[in-house]
């Protein structure tokens, strides 16, 4: 089996993180939720400016999984600041 490696995400990986969420959202969340939905919570949580106020949040950050040498997973993380 292929190894998996995980890496701290930049500015630069926000464009492979955006391609990885739409991906990832429109595979596994129609019938769940709405295609308008889906296009809505990546237009927001997966902006580009979202993505690089979670990288410049104290606390938050982006990472990056890739297996043989592609980008197949990320994560995302920031404090919970109660406004949303």
């Amino acid at each position: 089996p292929a190894a998996v490696t995980i890496s701290t995400a930049h500015a630069a990986d926000i464009p492979e993180i955006q391609r990885l969420a739409h991906e990832i959202w429109h595979r596994h969340y129609p019938g769940i939720i709405s295609d308008a939905q889906i296009d809505y919570m990546l237009e927001v949580g997966y902006s580009s400016q979202t993505l690089i106020d979670i990288l410049q949040t104290a606390e938050g950050g982006l990472a990056i999984a890739h297996c043989d040498g592609r980008a197949v997973g990320f994560g995302a993380w920031r404090p919970n600041t109660g406004s949303r």
